[in-house]
C-alpha cells in the first residue's frame, strides 16, 4: 500500500522543481526567482515539516499523506484564479514548497511505520520505499512540461492538480478498507443491522 501512495502522484508536488524556470513569466526579477529558491523554499521546507506532527496527531499517517495531496492539489488550481503577477509566483513557490515538504515529512514516517522495530531488511525497504517517491517527481515534471506546452504555467497548473487529486481520490477509493478500517467496520455494522 505505501509503495502505491508513493509511486502514484499523490504527493509528489513536482512544479517545485519547474517554477524556478517561470519567473519570467509571472514578471519576477531574477532577485526574487533567487531569493525564493534559496531562502523562500528553506523557510517553507521548515514549516511544511513542522506542520506534519500537528497533523499527525488528527489523522493516521496514509490518510494524511493522501489529504496533504488532496489539499495541494486543491491549492494548485486555485493558483489558476490568480493574476500572473510578482506576488502569486511568490505564493506558488512558498505554497508547493509547504505541501511538498508535508508530504515527504509524512511518506517519511509512513515508511517508518512499515519497517515497524526490529526489521532485519529495515535498510532495504527504506530505500526502496524512499527511492519509490522520486519516480512521480520525475514523470511529473514531463507531464507538467506537456501541460506547459500546452496552455503555458496555466496548463502546467491545472495538470498537474488534476492528476495529483485524481491520484489521490482513486487511492482513497482503492485502498479504503485498509486507510480507514474503522469507518468501514462501523459501515458494514450499519449495514448488517438494517
Amino acid at each position: 500500500m505505501a509503495l502505491a501512495l508513493f509511486m502514484l502522484p499523490s504527493g509528489s508536488f513536482a512544479l517545485t522543481n519547474v517554477l524556478g524556470g517561470w519567473g519570467k513569466v509571472f514578471h519576477a526579477v531574477p532577485a526574487l526567482v533567487s531569493f525564493l529558491g534559496g531562502m523562500g523554499a528553506m523557510l517553507a521546507g521548515i514549516i511544511g515539516c513542522g506542520l506534519m506532527p500537528l497533523l499527525a496527531r488528527r489523522l493516521p499517517l496514509r490518510p494524511l499523506y493522501l489529504s496533504i495531496g488532496l489539499l495541494g492539489a486543491a491549492f494548485t488550481l486555485c493558483l489558476l484564479l490568480l493574476p500572473h503577477v510578482p506576488w502569486t509566483y511568490g505564493l506558488a513557490f512558498i505554497g508547493e514548497n509547504i505541501f511538498q515538504s508535508a508530504a515527504i515529512a509524512t511518506a517519511m514516517a509512513v515508511i517508518f511505520e512499515v519497517i515497524g522495530p526490529g526489521n532485519p531488511l529495515a535498510a532495504t525497504i527504506f530505500s526502496v520505499l524512499g527511492a519509490s517517491g522520486n519516480l512521480p517527481i520525475f514523470y511529473m515534471e514531463l507531464i507538467d512540461a506537456r501541460g506547459f506546452h500546452w496552455r503555458g504555467v496555466d496548463g502546467a497548473f491545472l495538470c498537474d492538480a488534476v492528476i495529483t487529486g485524481a491520484a489521490c481520490l482513486v487511492l482513497a477509493i482503492v485502498l479504503r478498507r485498509r486507510l480507514f478500517p474503522g469507518t468501514v467496520a462501523r459501515e458494514l455494522a450499519v449495514t448488517s443491522g438494517e
